[in-house]
Parts: structure tokens; C-alpha cells; sequence
């Protein structure tokens, strides 16, 4: 599995959400994500799961709205 922030970057961009709305929405902290997205750190595999479940819930309710 790999992480590109830029990708994460312009979907948050594209679907209207935050680095705070990713955070809250995995349970982590904000400055986690912002580590990840200014790759300062790369996520466990665990959290790039669950970034992309959450990634793929936004795309879902955009779709539906």
C-alpha cells in the first residue's frame, strides 16, 4: 500500500474538507495528518486504510448531495 500526500492533498481540496476534518474523522490528531501531508512521516499502513475509508465516505456523501 503506498501514501501520496499530494494525491490526499487535492482530494481534500476538491471535496471541500480540511486537514482538522480529516483528523477528527479518524481519530487522530491534526498535526498527525499535517506530518503526513508535509511528509514529515509516513502512516502506518493501519492509518492509510482508514484514510482512504474515510477519503472514499467524503466522495460517497459528495455524490449524494
Amino acid at each position: 500500500m503506498v501514501f501520496n500526500n499530494d494525491v490526499v492533498k487535492e482530494k481534500l481540496r476538491s471535496l471541500g474538507k480540511t486537514q482538522e476534518d480529516l483528523a477528527r474523522d479518524m481519530g487522530v490528531g491534526v498535526g498527525t495528518v499535517n506530518r503526513w501531508l508535509n511528509k514529515k512521516h509516513v502512516p502506518l499502513k493501519v492509518y492509510i486504510r482508514l484514510l482512504t475509508e474515510v477519503l472514499d465516505e467524503y466522495e460517497t456523501r459528495k455524490a449524494h448531495t
